[in-house]
């Protein structure tokens, strides 16, 4: 039999609240750990965001508070779509967990304690790519306007190899030539020779190298080939996989630099690539878009604009196909985006992403690939906030326009 003390505690630690505290985090054992994997391959001498280090508990102790909101917000790691499930998950998702949130929540609401020190080495930024076979680079270096808060310049290269034949692109390395100012790149080829004339014409027109763009590469008849964030590192394609490039054709590089000081230094952004002669499937990025006028009309906190379209245009009719993944862009009006198959008798989604960010834009390739068909319908929904405009908005490349674009990595499952 329990006596009455026995009793009276045990009663009372069956009260909420009074269980005794687990160990609260620390720095070391449990934080350093999460930053390690997720946050310092940009928050790093040399990296992106080395105005805030995350490398020391000395330089992460101040900002505990701050790191808090950022991660319960989701604000960062930079990843917009939701990884949870609850619409899919990514290969290439940095994202946090619950579990890892609340860890870094209660470590800051606890006084971030610092724990027993373990060396923790700082996860390398990765500059080399296993079985690189080609490499092509910006043909000047360019310095980036210091005029300008955030600068989107692009640039022609060459493909990088010769001949008569395409290849196709495997697997892909981007390298900055200047890692502080770098924010995203993002690749096209051009897919006729009129195109690469406008791209040259424009060129010639803006002095300096390369020519401003926004939103895109600035010219007709493009697709995308790749695309680029700080801590994306090598983006390898599925086995027996790739997309198609041709020698003949210039590849446009758009590159938003995000100036933060004015001590800035020139770029030369690289892009180290191994490609094959070959491959059983190729990778087909398309881009799709409601087909109706996109009409935005000023002070409005939530419009949708939103239309199902098909990919029977690219494969033909009835052909059966895989979705690796998908890419969704508006401008800086854009708050939410959803991109999802739309049958009669099947709605899946393949990205949602609640809090869209112009500056942090990405392909998502899924963890599992989708099987289609060339005629099922894909959703594309795109949500505005216009509180900020007096002025309708209508489509269009310049920075005040908008758009509402997916672009999706198919091949052909047959």
């Amino acid at each position: 039999m329990l006596t009455k003390s026995l009793c009276v505690s045990a009663f009372l630690l069956s009260l909420p609240g009074i269980m005794p505290a687990s160990t609260p985090p620390t720095y070391y054992q449990d934080v350093a750990p999460i930053f390690q994997q997720q946050c310092q391959v940009c928050h790093q001498k040399g990296g992106l965001a080395e105005f805030l280090p995350l490398s020391s508990y000395e330089a992460i102790k101040p900002y505990a508070q701050f790191l808090k909101f950022t991660v319960q917000s989701r604000r960062m790691p930079p990843f917009s779509a939701d990884n949870s499930g609850q619409c899919q998950t990514y290969e290439n998702a940095r994202w946090l967990s619950d579990k890892q949130i609340e860890t870094i929540s209660l470590w800051a609401e606890n006084g971030a304690i610092e724990g027993e020190f373990v060396e923790i080495p700082l996860p390398p930024i990765s500059k080399e790519l296993a079985g690189q076979t080609h490499e092509t680079q910006m043909p000047e270096p360019y310095l980036p306007d210091i005029n300008l808060h955030d600068d989107y310049r692009c640039f022609l290269m060459e493909p990088g190899f010769e001949g008569d034949h395409p290849k196709f692109l495997k697997d892909y390395l981007v390298v900055p030539g200047n890692d502080q100012a770098v924010h995203h790149v993002v690749g096209y080829q051009v897919e006729s020779e009129a195109a690469a004339a406008q791209a040259r014409r424009k060129d010639a027109e803006e002095d300096g190298p390369g020519y401003s763009c926004f939103g895109g590469a600035g010219v007709s008849a493009v697709r995308m080939i790749m695309n680029w964030a700080p801590g994306t590192g090598t983006i390898t394609h599925p086995e027996n996989t790739g997309i198609r490039l041709d020698p003949s054709l210039p590849i446009i590089l758009q590159v938003h630099y995000h100036i933060s000081s004015p001590d800035i230094k020139t770029d030369q952004t690289k892009i180290k690539m191994k490609l094959a002669e070959d491959v059983e499937r190729e990778i087909i990025p398309t881009f799709l878009t409601p087909l109706k006028p996109l009409i935005i009309p000023p002070q409005t906190k939530e419009y949708v604009h939103e239309g199902d379209i098909s990919l029977q245009g690219v494969y033909g009719q009835g052909v059966p196909i895989q979705i690796l993944g998908v890419r969704a862009h508006m401008h800086k009006l854009g708050s939410k985006m959803k991109i999802s198959i739309q049958t009669n008798d099947r709605n899946q989604c393949l990205v949602d992403i609640p809090r869209y960010y112009f500056n942090w834009q990405t392909s998502y390739f899924l963890s599992e690939p989708v099987n289609a068909m060339s005629d099922d319908d894909i959703r594309i929904s795109c949500i505005y906030n216009s509180l900020g405009k007096d002025t309708t908005t209508t489509w269009g490349n310049g920075t005040e326009d908008e758009m509402c674009l997916a672009t999706v990595y198919t091949v052909r499952r047959d």
